[in-house]
């Protein structure tokens, strides 16, 4: 529960700007009702966090010494490395996809309104300062 709880307050920080200990009281709020749904979510992404950590435990470069590591060769080992690198990043981003999808569903389950500008707004703050250009590029130059 804490952690379903968490997870939906790093979204709520986020959009609402409503940090701590107010932050989890608004993700509690959002998850009434909605916990079970919410626990099944993070629950695939945990398993899928500990399948990606049992396949890199799998294809490990190991010593000759170790009988549980797969005999396949170095070439094939680093194309599988950099597959499981691969993999957790689109599960991450993945999971926050699903996080904020499910942060304004549960916005609309209960009767809440969804206020785009102030999320527009919050969300702004995370671009950062725009550096003016200190001449205008023309893109015909540029191409030739």
């Amino acid at each position: 529960m804490i952690s379903v709880m968490w997870h939906l307050t790093s979204v709520v920080s986020i959009l609402e700007s409503v940090c701590a200990i107010p932050g989890m009281k608004k993700s509690h709020e959002l998850l009434r009702g909605l916990m079970e749904i919410a626990s099944d979510f993070i629950v695939v992404y945990l398993v899928a966090c500990v399948a990606i950590v049992e396949a890199f435990k799998a294809v490990a470069i190991k010593g000759p010494e170790d009988v549980g590591a797969l005999e396949i060769g170095p070439g094939p080992k680093l194309l599988i490395a950099v597959a499981l690198v691969g993999i957790p990043m689109v599960t991450n981003i993945g999971g926050f996809l699903v996080q904020s999808i499910f942060y304004y569903a549960c916005k609309t389950y209960y009767p809440m309104g969804i206020d785009m500008v102030v999320s527009d707004d919050n969300l702004d703050k995370y671009l950062g300062d725009d550096i003016p250009l200190k001449s205008s590029v023309d893109i015909d130059t540029l191409c030739v």
